[in-house]
């Protein structure tokens, strides 16, 4: 098999480390492991990195924030508010179809 084979939406090389202490780790800034499957582009990775960490970084959030939150990140994203690049606009709305339902419910999968 290979390393970054796809599981569920995700690569095991996108894979968070696992810990002994069952359940998720909850990872430190600078060893923030990515969950979701990102763009190859390093710029681009590293703008949908950072989204993907504010918004489970915010996971506990009530409803209607995390609501604002996922919006303001959209127009952080978006063409024609200064964003350099699209690529990672495409990626937010892909992570958004797939993920709002979860994410505004706040369950764990």
């Amino acid at each position: 098999k290979s390393r970054t084979q796809t599981v569920r939406g995700r690569s095991s090389a996108d894979a968070p480390a696992s810990s002994t202490g069952g359940g998720s780790p909850r990872p430190t800034p600078s060893a923030y492991a990515p969950v979701f499957a990102h763009p190859m582009d390093p710029a681009v990775r590293a703008i949908t990195v950072a989204i993907e960490k504010d918004l489970l970084d915010h996971f506990a959030w009530p409803v209607d924030q995390k609501k604002t939150l996922l919006k303001k990140q959209m127009l952080k994203c978006h063409p024609d508010k200064g964003a350099a690049d699209s690529a990672a606009m495409l990626w937010l709305t892909k992570w958004k179809e797939d993920n709002e339902k979860w994410y505004l419910e706040g369950r764990a999968r």
